[in-house]
């Protein structure tokens, strides 16, 4: 969509962020980390409602705030919250921080680095020093 239209008005992205947001409530709340929440895994139907689709990296975590034995690498490289970059594991802040992406996709029409993903976690890590500069 963000390629045939361009960056979403804000009332749009006001909708749309809501209804995402419902839709991972009521995952978390089924104790399911989604793990590749990004653009091209909400879908729109005709009516401007979402679901969130592609379940293939989700898990069931016994506690979803905790990210103690999830740091295997799982979705996509631009909407990876920097601690499942830094491997530190993944929870529910991590699906918080991919609709945060989200968001900023369409806003901008763009994703959040220009940087390739086509080296896997190389790329990755370079996305996060891009992203995150070092503080003094």
């Amino acid at each position: 969509m963000l390629e045939t239209f361009g960056p979403f008005s804000e009332s749009l992205i006001a909708v749309y962020t809501k209804q995402i947001l419902l839709g991972l409530q009521y995952l978390h709340k089924k104790r399911i980390v989604h793990r590749d929440i990004k653009g091209g895994n909400v879908l729109v139907n005709a009516d401007g409602i979402i679901k969130l689709a592609d379940f293939g990296a989700s898990t069931f975590m016994q506690d979803p705030t905790q990210t103690n034995g999830f740091k295997s690498i799982r979705g996509s490289i631009f909407w990876m919250a920097p601690e499942v970059i830094k491997g530190d594991g993944y929870g529910r802040r991590a699906d918080i921080w991919s609709i945060g992406c989200t968001v900023l996709e369409m806003i901008t029409a763009r994703r959040l680095s220009p940087l390739p993903a086509s080296d896997g976690k190389i790329s990755a890590l370079r996305v996060f020093k891009t992203i995150f500069p070092k503080i003094a």
